[in-house]
């Protein structure tokens, strides 16, 4: 899990000493996600492409 992933350019750069991005060194297996938590859309959509789930504002006024 990746919480506040709000920067793409963190993602998407590539690494000065080497060739690639951060995004291309993730694991991808079928066995397991990982998930983003961002505020930008954009981010979102490149990182999870259609896989996006919109979680609504919390209400000020719940307490847990």
């Amino acid at each position: 899990m990746f919480d506040n992933a709000n920067d793409i350019n963190i993602w998407i750069t590539q690494f000065r000493s080497r060739s690639g991005c951060l995004i291309d060194c993730l694991l991808r297996s079928k066995q397991g996600y990982i998930v983003f938590i961002t505020r930008d859309r954009k981010t979102a959509a490149k990182l999870a492409h259609k896989n996006i789930i919109k979680v609504p504002e919390m209400d000020k006024g719940v307490t847990i």
